[in-house]
This record gives structure tokens, C-alpha cells and sequence, in this order.
């Protein structure tokens, strides 16, 4: 097996570092384009006043509000302490009247009131409709509330579980309040 030789690195010639100039002095900088300017020189030529050099011109930023197409977003988790309700992920709208009211039905009186708030206080975007579930009933507040459907497809709503667990004396009913294209 051959081994690396260490030791000082051969010298360059006189030759060697004159042609090395050349080809790096052909390379690049101003003056390279220029057929006359053989020898390197560090004289700049002039540049050709008959071709305008163009301006950038800036590209708009796109914006939210530019998007034609309204995406789907939780909007907010409503957290009921003894409220009752079972889990269902599948989303049910609730933007008019009697269908918040069909809606809140579902969960014991003291816990009607402040749900029916949060409805009410929730507005969807335009183009997209609020719909709610009950995400999860128990101790544990859901990590994040994932959405998926559309199109022919119901919307529906999963919780995701929480890292820790928490022990509590009443279970915890959370309604997840969704705006989805409709």
C-alpha cells in the first residue's frame, strides 16, 4: 500500500504562475469580454451606452386576502366542566338559530348558556359556515383539533390527546367550533 508523501508542497515555476495569471485574468472582472484586452489589464472599458439597463421590477406579495379559495380553521375549543354530551367527530352546523339551539340541547342545562355564547360569539369568514362536535369528554384538554372532509365528504373534527395526563373530579366535555367551506 502506497502512503501519503508529507512534506513541502513543489514549488510553482516562473512559467506555471505567469499562464495560471493569465487563465484567471481571462476568467472574470471587468475588461474580460474585451478582445483587445489580452494582457489583463486593470483598466475598465467603458460600458455600451445603447442598451438601457433594465430596472427590477418588484413581484407583488401574494396575500390572504387575495386567496379565492376559504380554508377550514378551528376557531375555538369550548371547555364544559359536568356538561354531559358524547364524542362524535363528525362536525354539525351550527350558524343558524334553531341549529345552535338543536345543538346545545344536547348537554345539561347549566352548561347550555355559556355554549351558547360561544356560538354566538364565534363568526366564520366569509365563504365558510361554523360547525361544531364534541371533540373529547373527560380530564384531558386535546393537544390540537384536526379538520378533515370536504366536498361530498361531512366534515369532521378529531381531538388530538394531550402529552400528560390530568385527574379531575367532574369529566370535561370540549366542543370544538369550526368555520369550513359549506
Amino acid at each position: 500500500m502506497r502512503g501519503r508523501r508529507h512534506g513541502p508542497a513543489p514549488a510553482l515555476t516562473a512559467p506555471a504562475l505567469a499562464t495560471l495569471a493569465l487563465l484567471l485574468g481571462a476568467c472574470g472582472g471587468e475588461g474580460a469580454d474585451d478582445p483587445s484586452d489580452a494582457g489583463g489589464s486593470p483598466s475598465p472599458v467603458p460600458a455600451s451606452s445603447s442598451a438601457p439597463t433594465p430596472e427590477p421590477v418588484p413581484t407583488p406579495e401574494p396575500t390572504p386576502s387575495t386567496d379565492p379559495t376559504p380554508r377550514e380553521r378551528v376557531l375555538d375549543v369550548v371547555a364544559l366542566s359536568a356538561a354531559g354530551g358524547t364524542t362524535d367527530t363528525i362536525l354539525e352546523p351550527v350558524a343558524l338559530p334553531a341549529d345552535a339551539t338543536a345543538f346545545v340541547a344536547q348537554f345539561e342545562p347549566s352548561a347550555r348558556g355559556p355554549l351558547r355564547a360561544a356560538i354566538d360569539a364565534a363568526q366564520a369568514p366569509p365563504g365558510l359556515e361554523l360547525q361544531a362536535a364534541v371533540v373529547a369528554v373527560g380530564c384531558d384538554e386535546p393537544a390540537d383539533v384536526l379538520l378533515n372532509g370536504g366536498g361530498s365528504l361531512a366534515w369532521m373534527a378529531q381531538a388530538v390527546p394531550p402529552k400528560t395526563t390530568v385527574q379531575c373530579l367532574v369529566p370535561v366535555t370540549f366542543v370544538a367550533l369550526a368555520a369550513v367551506p359549506f
